[in-house]
């Protein structure tokens, strides 16, 4: 597995390391730390002051640089191989495009970041990552603004559809030992779909009840597929107006570790891409999300 690391020093980026640290991916997996340089707009047409700023941003760029060459030595005793790269430019696009050179599997991001230069939240950096990256990515969240997650995953909470998106989402998270530990909760929603007539919803009855019989089939095929990871998994079927808020009042209630979502979904009315469901997960969850990226499905 070829995994990227975004990392700025930050307290989430501390905890984005510890939480891949304790993930059960392949030990031989291959890590590279990035971290991007990434200068503000010229205010000034003063020469002088473009010096100033210009000999500010080589000294932090050698401050990351030793932090990097730290934090790789750290790492690796817990992964096959790990190296570290520092670029210059934009953030999203700058790990994007490493992403695809490396054939990355993976980006590892904090949900919040910070640096001397430029202050960057999840609105901007890790929601972009998660919409353009050519690979899944795990957005990290510590719990109760700490530095430190929880050692490990204890709850997961897998969000599903039954689109093929949802379907990589399990075999990903399939994929991985998680142990007798680790609770897996799979959940769906059915969107209710609020009419101006009522007689509509009358009407649509025979067809509710066959999305019902349907999502408790996705249901039982992820378990399924989830049992031989972990023991614990149960399955859980709501049915709400607003899919994202339910999702996230599930992970809230059952105090989940981890959200895995689909970047690309589907409702029972229409498509929705991750500019909605997932975005809305991705930037209000009170835990980690990963998005999982899936060949079958179209890029948002």
């Amino acid at each position: 597995m070829k995994i990227l690391l975004a990392t700025d020093g930050s307290s989430h980026a501390q905890a984005a390391e510890s939480l891949l640290t304790s993930l059960p991916v392949p030990s031989d997996s291959e890590l590279c730390l990035v971290a991007v340089v990434e200068a503000p707009t010229w205010q000034s047409d003063v020469a002088s002051e473009h010096a100033a700023l210009r000999e500010e941003l080589a000294g932090y760029r050698r401050e990351v640089e030793e932090r990097l060459e730290r934090e790789v030595e750290r790492l690796k005793s817990r992964f096959g191989r790990v190296s570290g790269v520092v670029l210059s430019g934009n953030v999203v696009e700058q790990i994007c495009q490493l992403a695809t050179d490396r054939q990355a599997d993976l980006i590892v991001a904090g949900a919040r970041g910070g640096s001397k230069i430029r202050r960057w939240l999840l609105g901007g950096t890790s929601d972009r990552l998660a919409r353009h990256a050519p690979c899944d990515v795990l957005v990290v969240r510590p719990r109760d603004d700490s530095a430190e997650p929880a050692r490990g995953l204890k709850r997961v909470l897998v969000a599903i559809d039954g689109s093929a998106s949802s379907r990589g989402a399990v075999e990903r998270l399939a994929s991985l030992p998680l142990g007798e530990e680790c609770e897996v909760i799979v959940f769906q929603v059915l969107a209710v779909v609020r009419s101006f007539r009522m007689d509509i919803v009358e009407q649509s009855g025979d067809l509710w009840e066959a999305e019902r019989r349907q999502a408790h089939d996705d249901l039982n095929w992820a378990a399924d597929r989830l049992r031989p990871v972990t023991p614990h998994v149960r399955t859980v079927l709501h049915e709400a107006e607003y899919v994202a808020d339910e999702i996230l009042t599930v992970a809230e209630e059952h105090r989940a570790d981890l959200i895995v979502v689909g970047h690309q979904g589907r409702s029972r009315v229409s498509q929705f891409l991750l500019g909605s469901v997932s975005s809305a997960v991705l930037r209000h969850a009170e835990s980690s999300v990963w998005v999982v990226r899936t060949e079958d499905a179209d890029v948002s």
